[in-house]
């Protein structure tokens, strides 16, 4: 079976895809610079296709199968980040990486972490 988009949302740090099996899935634009650059007119202006998606304005296509497999864009080399190792301490870092950006920004926020460059979260909420 053919898992496909049948509507897409977007918020301050994310888009939100509604599944044809009944899920729903948030992506970080952090994944898609083209996303992530875009204006919200831009990214409202989204093809939804049977595979994929697609914006005509920014060149950006990418597929339900390729985010169900948690692959970001593919066309970006993504560097492993260097740690933040001088403002760790003062700014409140606890030196664990983001697994969704790969940034040294991670933050306690309550019982779970949270990253400030993209906004994922690791734990319990």
């Amino acid at each position: 079976m053919d898992i496909s988009a049948t509507a897409v949302r977007f918020d301050d740090s994310s888009m939100w895809l509604d599944l044809s099996d009944g899920r729903t899935l948030g992506v970080p634009y952090a994944w898609f610079p083209r996303l992530l650059n875009a204006t919200r007119k831009q990214r409202e202006a989204v093809e939804i296709g049977r595979f994929g998606l697609h914006w005509d304005e920014i060149d950006e296509d990418i597929s339900i199968a390729g985010l169900l497999a948690g692959r970001r864009d593919q066309t970006v080399k993504h560097p492993p980040a260097a740690p933040v190792k001088g403002r760790s301490a003062h700014e409140g870092y606890v030196g664990e990486s983001c697994p969704e950006c790969g940034n040294f920004t991670m933050v306690r926020n309550g019982t779970r972490l949270k990253c400030d460059t993209c906004g994922g979260t690791t734990g319990c909420s």
